[in-house]
């Protein structure tokens, strides 16, 4: 794992010409793979440089906005975790840069369980209108008996 802010520093320049990364040493190319989840071959390995170039080139097409939020820490409670996950703000819509959240498992449990459901009533209250379905309740996001946090 790349050092705090050696990647966010190599993450500033996406997306990269294939001119700007043929100037890149490999492991800096292999930290911008890591963080765009370019596939990596049947080894586990991203391979030649040439590869790795290749492969962040066709996922950077694929890119609507990059999320540079890489840092690990929660956005809800500010605190330093490896393990965050992604919590849809809206569950009926996409999972995207702009429709989540990187949370902690605490956090993505009290925003799920919690706050969607206490702002839906609060909204409606004062006559909100659209409000998305699965703010409703807390297992407003259920499929087949389970949440999203159970998937």
């Amino acid at each position: 794992m790349a050092r705090p802010g050696v990647a966010a520093k190599l993450l500033k320049g996406v997306p990269y010409s294939e001119k700007e990364l043929q100037k890149k040493k490999h492991y800096e190319l292999w930290v911008i793979a890591k963080f765009l989840g370019v596939p990596r071959n049947e080894q586990g390995k991203y391979g030649k440089k040439q590869e790795v170039i290749a492969g962040i080139l066709e996922v950077q097409k694929t890119l609507k906005k990059f999320d540079a939020r890489i840092e690990p820490f929660c956005e809800m409670c500010g605190r330093h975790n490896a393990f965050r996950e992604e919590a849809h703000i809206i569950a009926e819509w996409e999972l995207d840069w702009w429709n989540n959240l990187k949370l902690c498992p605490t956090c993505h449990r009290m925003f799920d369980i919690h706050l969607k459901p206490r702002l839906f009533a609060a909204l409606e209250v004062h006559g909100a209108k659209g409000l998305p379905k699965s703010w409703a309740s807390p297992f407003g996001n259920r499929k087949n008996g389970l949440t999203e946090l159970d998937m």
